[in-house]
């Protein structure tokens, strides 16, 4: 289970989940509000990115205290800058939550 949510609004958080696939190979997006989407891309087989853009597309910072954590291990994914992007990696082995 992939969940993602923000701490704009806390509602969000529960009503935001979802589910990725690695199989696809376009990327995809999920609405959390009026002007912030959450996008997850896939970049190897195994490995996808998951970072928020605008209504056009353009990544912008996650909203303030974002925390991805592997449900699986309890451990908080650190962010890094991928073209441009903040952005959390992922593996398709495990579980995470984004709030």
């Amino acid at each position: 289970m992939f969940t993602a949510g923000q701490s704009i609004d806390s509602s969000i958080m529960h009503r935001k989940q979802g589910t990725f696939s690695y199989r696809k190979n376009s990327p995809q997006t999920k609405d959390l509000d009026n002007n912030l989407r959450i996008k997850t891309e896939k970049m190897t087989n195994d490995v996808a990115r998951v970072y928020f853009v605008d209504n056009q597309g353009i990544p912008t910072p996650p909203p303030a205290n974002v925390v991805c954590t592997c449900l699986s291990t309890g451990e908080v994914i650190q962010s890094a800058v991928i073209n441009g992007a903040v952005s959390f990696i992922i593996l398709w082995m495990y579980s995470y939550e984004i709030k």
